[in-house]
């Protein structure tokens, strides 16, 4: 039977006849890298990778807090600036502040926290028109507009029974 088939015919029923490294152990095939892939070394690890992002990612927030803070702090104050420049004061806050957030809670030592830009000034609202007071300077129903303060940041949550 094995005389009549051809050798096409012998690979489809034994596919291991055309090995030819069969019962020699000691050949190994040398594989060739991919050619444009890049070589990887130890400082390209995952755990380096994210090492990096995060030392960038706190590099790219003090860059643009520095900015901010030189902006915040150029005369006039705040309050006596024009709209625009209320707004893009306000704008600049709210993307160092979605950045101050994705950096990592250990990290966060490292960094300032973003600060109001009308700080010392709390923004009061009333009749649907915005202001701005220093503390000392509240009326006692403005006081009561204000929220209460956040809890002390090491208490514990009471378990109810």
């Amino acid at each position: 039977f094995e005389n009549l088939m051809t050798k096409d015919d012998k690979f489809y029923i034994y596919p291991s006849a055309k090995r030819t490294n069969v019962g020699k152990p000691w050949i190994r095939k040398v594989i060739e890298p991919v050619p444009g892939h890049k070589k990887t070394d130890s400082n390209k690890w995952p755990a380096q990778e994210k090492a990096d992002k995060i030392e960038t990612q706190i590099e790219s927030y003090k860059t643009i807090n520095l900015a901010y803070e030189k902006l915040r702090n150029q005369a006039p104050h705040f309050i006596n600036k024009t709209k625009p420049e209320q707004e893009k004061l306000l704008a600049m806050l709210s993307d160092l502040g979605s950045k101050y957030f994705q950096i990592e809670l250990t990290d966060k030592p490292n960094v300032n926290r973003p600060v109001h830009p009308f700080a010392p000034y709390l923004k009061l609202e009333s009749n649907g028109e915005v202001y701005y007071k220093l503390l000392e300077d509240l009326t006692a129903e403005e006081k009561r507009q204000l929220p209460p303060p956040p809890p002390p940041a090491n208490t514990k949550k009471q378990v109810l029974a």
